[in-house]
């Protein structure tokens, strides 16, 4: 027995603890890049950029936080549909850890205090994603975010680091 202690209270305050964890791993979300509809067809619903070259190919990440390279996307021309289709680029990976430890202190037969400790987002992993996504936004030299990273605390797991401590009584 790794914990042969004679002693109750010890004995009763180290054992009969839980651990519980949650990994997830996702590749990144599929992103499309639009472009202005200067096609005058009322029935095109999303114009999609030209796609002139492989957005991630030799692209590093800069100090600017770009994650891809907006110079691969153009503005069609009047009349002309963009060839860049759908989900040109996906999004950076998510990873999130969560952690539990809790254990229950047994009064009697029928009462008990149970302690509980949670970590979600334990690694605190920061979770991007990419905004305004839109060649219309290139102006000169200003890209105005196109292929930027953001931070967002939008959607399950994308939260920063979060912890907490609850204890509940039963009986």
């Amino acid at each position: 027995r790794l914990l042969n202690m004679k002693n109750a209270a010890t004995r009763e305050a180290l054992r009969g603890w839980q651990i519980g964890a949650i990994y997830s791993l996702a590749s990144g979300e599929p992103v499309p890049i639009s472009a202005n509809d200067l096609t005058d067809n009322p029935s095109v619903s999303t114009m999609y950029a030209n796609k002139v070259c492989d957005a991630r190919k030799g692209f590093k990440q800069s100090i600017h936080g770009l994650w891809f390279n907006p110079a691969c996307f153009t503005q069609p021309a009047v009349g002309a549909y963009g060839r860049g289709g759908r989900n040109a680029v996906r999004s950076p990976r998510e990873d999130v850890l969560d952690l539990s430890l809790d254990k229950t202190f047994h009064i009697n037969k029928e009462h008990g205090l149970q302690f509980r400790a949670e970590a979600f987002n334990a690694l605190n992993h920061t979770q991007w994603f990419l905004w305004g996504q839109s060649v219309a936004q290139i102006q000169g030299t200003n890209l105005n975010g196109f292929g930027s990273l953001n931070f967002t605390n939008q959607g399950s797991g994308s939260t920063p680091r979060v912890l907490q401590v609850g204890l509940r009584y039963a009986f």
